[in-house]
Order: structure tokens, then C-alpha cells, then sequence
């Protein structure tokens, strides 16, 4: 059995610890120590190259989030895109109204993408954003076409996003 000599309740599990600190340059072979959740007495940690990680985080911005048909047609209560979230796709087969809501541009570390994936020839997808915000110079992005979409690029720097096709 392991037991933390400093603090027997300092590890309780779950929790990102720091080494000492690292002052070189990332090449991705550095590691990470994590805590394992469950009992402190077990002292199971576990490490992981900071090239790994990256790719991990990557890998779970990219699980796509999917609308479904009757879901978010009210445009008080949109879908607000989290900011770690890249793939946003509408799959509805009624031709019904879909709301979703963009958070300000600073919050975002990825590029979402919000496409119509169901071929409907009249999607009537509507992407807002916050804040008096734009993106290509308007407020609010329709996609009104089967399979259209945008990646709706963040420049936190200007607090607005730029559009590209998706």
C-alpha cells in the first residue's frame, strides 16, 4: 500500500499533480502525473506524454454533437455550442426551424463546424452570436441548404469569427 508521506489526504484522486517545474521547451516527450480516482491508500498514478494528450483532447473536441428533429426549434432556448466542441451537425428530416447560439469568440479553442448532414433541401438553420459579435459582418448565419455549412473561425483578438465553408 502507498501512502502520500507528506499528507496522507493531499491525493484525493482524480486531480492533475505538479512535478517540478518544467522550464525546457515542449517536444512532446514530457510527462504528465495523474492521480487515479478511488481510495487515497491505493496511491495509483498514472503518466502520459504531453504529445499523447494533445492528441486526446483533439480526439474528444472531435465526437460530433448531433440535433435531432424536434430539437432546439425555439430560438429562446437555442443550442449553445461549449467551447471545446468542433462538430455540430443537424439531422433532421422534418423541415423545421433550428436555433443554435455561438458564445463569444475569446471562448473558443477550436473551429466549430455546424453542418446539415440529413440532405434536407430546406434546413432552416439559424447560428447566432453573442455579445454584438460577427461573423463575415453579420450577427446571424443561416445555412439554408442540404449538406451546407460553415466553420465558424474565432479571431479573439477582434472579439468576431470569419466563416469558411464546411
Amino acid at each position: 500500500m502507498s501512502v502520500n508521506p507528506v499528507s496522507p489526504t493531499a491525493f484525493n484522486g482524480g486531480q492533475m499533480t505538479d512535478l517540478p517545474v518544467f522550464t525546457g521547451t515542449f517536444d512532446g516527450a514530457e510527462l504528465f502525473e495523474v492521480v487515479a480516482p478511488g481510495n487515497v491508500e491505493d496511491g495509483v498514478n498514472y503518466s502520459i506524454t504531453s504529445l499523447l494528450m494533445a492528441a486526446l483532447i483533439v480526439q474528444i473536441t472531435q465526437i460530433p454533437f448531433i440535433i435531432n428533429d424536434g430539437e432546439y426549434t425555439n430560438p429562446a432556448s437555442p443550442y449553445v455550442v461549449p467551447p471545446t466542441s468542433s462538430r455540430i451537425y443537424i439531422n433532421k428530416t422534418n423541415v423545421e426551424a433550428t436555433y443554435i447560439q455561438l458564445s463569444a469568440a475569446s471562448a473558443y479553442a477550436v473551429e466549430p463546424l455546424i453542418r446539415e448532414i440529413a440532405g434536407n433541401a430546406a434546413p432552416n438553420i439559424l447560428v447566432s452570436l453573442t455579445g454584438g459579435q460577427l461573423a463575415d459582418n453579420n450577427a446571424t448565419v443561416p445555412i439554408t441548404s442540404a449538406y451546407g455549412g460553415y466553420f465558424f473561425r474565432p479571431i479573439s483578438a477582434l472579439g468576431s469569427w470569419t466563416l469558411g465553408v464546411g
